[in-house]
């Protein structure tokens, strides 16, 4: 019963921390297209390097910026970013963001399998 238990916060805990991450990027990120310029293509969670344009003041502003992503992208493709509010040359891979809600959403399922069992 103990490791159950332990198991079921551990799970809760993650799940927490998911939801959390999700609504972080929501709050302080906004949408954009990035070309990908260089990244690493061996490892599933990447730094890409991106380059996007940001309208600030009425201009067209092109960043480079180095960002972490989930999957494999592809030098030379455009994909969705996360573009910080505040910071522009901060920036998320938007996979990210879709990663957190997907595994929050797993892990919710996880834990009405084993409640309900």
């Amino acid at each position: 019963m103990d490791d159950f238990m332990f198991l079921l916060i551990s799970v809760y805990i993650v799940f927490i921390i998911c939801i959390i991450r999700g609504i972080y990027l929501k709050l302080n990120f906004f949408k954009g297209k990035g070309l990908c310029l260089d990244c690493n293509p061996d490892s599933p969670i990447a730094d890409a390097i991106y380059e996007y344009v940001v309208v600030e003041d009425g201009e067209e502003v092109k960043y480079k910026s180095e960002g972490t992503t989930f999957g494999y992208p592809r030098k030379g493709k455009e994909y969705k970013v996360l573009i910080n509010n505040n910071d522009h040359t901060k920036v998320v891979g938007y996979s990210q963001y879709v990663f957190c809600w997907i595994f929050a959403a797993f892990l919710l399922l996880c834990m009405i399998v084993v409640v309900f069992l």
